[in-house]
């Protein structure tokens, strides 16, 4: 008898991982590049500033360090994402 290992997704339970806030991220790029048939890595300038609109309405940039992971999620600079940042405020 053989025993695969790796390919099974299991759900992780949500109580556990409540506080794993690089999951949140991955998360919400993910449900939100999926609603718009997008991908994290493939996004025009405008839809990164959408997407990061979206993630700063969810208050995911609060967390310490979250922009460097976000950064690493889409594969830009970290002064592209300051800048789109920065657009958001009036």
């Amino acid at each position: 008898m053989l025993l695969s290992i790796g390919s099974a997704h299991v759900e992780q339970p949500k109580a556990l991982f409540a506080r794993d806030w690089r999951a949140r991220i991955n998360e919400a790029i993910a449900d939100w590049c999926r609603s718009w048939n997008l991908v994290a890595q493939d996004l025009a300038r405008d839809e990164r500033r959408e997407l990061v609109t979206h993630l700063e309405l969810l208050g995911l940039f609060d967390t310490r360090h979250a922009a460097d992971h976000i950064v690493s999620a889409l594969g830009v600079s970290r002064a592209t994402i300051y800048n789109l940042r920065k657009e958001l405020t009036p």
